[in-house]
C-alpha cells in the first residue's frame, strides 16, 4: 500500500515538473499558432485549467489578409485540449479593451 501511494505521489510530482510545464506550453503554442493561420503570430502567457477541463487557453495575435498591405490586426482565443491535442479558435474582438 505504501509503495502504491509513493508511486502516485512520484507520478504527480513528475507530471508537474518545470520541464513538463514547458513542454505543455510549447505544444500549446505550436498548435494554436498553426491553427490560427495568422501572419506574424504572437502568443500570450497561457492559462492552464485543472484536470477537470483539461484545457489551456491563450490569445494569439497577428495579421490576417493581404501581406502586401500589412494585413488586418486580429486576436484569437485558442483553447487547447491537453487530452487529445485538439484546438478551438474564435476571434477575441475587444479582449483587453476597457469599457
Amino acid at each position: 500500500m505504501a509503495s502504491l501511494l509513493l508511486l502516485q505521489v512520484s507520478a504527480a510530482a513528475q507530471a508537474s515538473s518545470p520541464k513538463a510545464w514547458a513542454e505543455l506550453q510549447r505544444r500549446t503554442e505550436r498548435a494554436c499558432i498553426q491553427a490560427s493561420g495568422l501572419g506574424r503570430p504572437r502568443v500570450s502567457n497561457p492559462v492552464i485549467f485543472d484536470d477537470r477541463t483539461g484545457a489551456v487557453a491563450l490569445l494569439v495575435s497577428g495579421t490576417e489578409g493581404r501581406a502586401g498591405a500589412g494585413g488586418i490586426p486580429v486576436t484569437k482565443l485558442c483553447l487547447y485540449n491537453r487530452r487529445n491535442g485538439t484546438v478551438a479558435l474564435e476571434e477575441a474582438k475587444g479582449w483587453g479593451e476597457r469599457r
